[in-house]
């Protein structure tokens, strides 16, 4: 760990991809990154932010209120057991959402080799440039267990 622990009373994160129990005041835990991993899936998919209030404000009460809205991969025809992947790992309850991004992995794999779909670094590189979010990636490393992706 290269940071001490949050200082009480401090938030470390942008606010988009907090998870609702810790913006409302609970613990921070491994549930917590999921669902911020799960925003950042939601936002792949649809091609756009997931919060785009303009206050922070309005930013919290919305992750509050209203949660990731899911319904637009349905709407742009996302596969539904993507859309389920994604509804899942952004659950508000925690509780719902995967125990492990391990585990959140398996299901997009499982989901790969059942429809025969393979995604490797060249089609996720044109995946980001059709949709103007990447120029040009800085790196692309494509190992056995992960494939890392830095974009500046």
């Amino acid at each position: 760990r290269l940071q001490g622990p949050t200082q009480p009373g401090h938030v470390k994160g942008k606010f988009q991809y907090l998870a609702p129990e810790y913006l409302a005041g609970s613990e921070c835990t491994a549930s917590c990154d999921i669902y911020g991993l799960g925003v950042t899936f939601f936002e792949l998919l649809a091609g756009r932010p997931c919060f785009t209030q303009s206050t922070r404000m309005n930013l919290v009460q919305a992750i509050l209120r209203e949660g990731v809205p899911i319904q637009e991969l349905e709407a742009i025809r996302v596969p539904s057991a993507i859309v389920d992947i994604a509804r899942r790992a952004t659950a508000r309850d925690p509780t719902q959402r995967y125990a492990s991004a391990n585990a959140m992995a398996r299901a997009i794999d499982g989901w790969l080799t059942d429809t025969g779909t393979y995604v490797g670094p060249r089609q996720l590189r044109d995946h980001l440039d059709e949709r103007g979010h990447a120029e040009t990636p800085n790196a692309v490393v494509d190992s056995e267990d992960a494939v890392e992706i830095s974009v500046v």
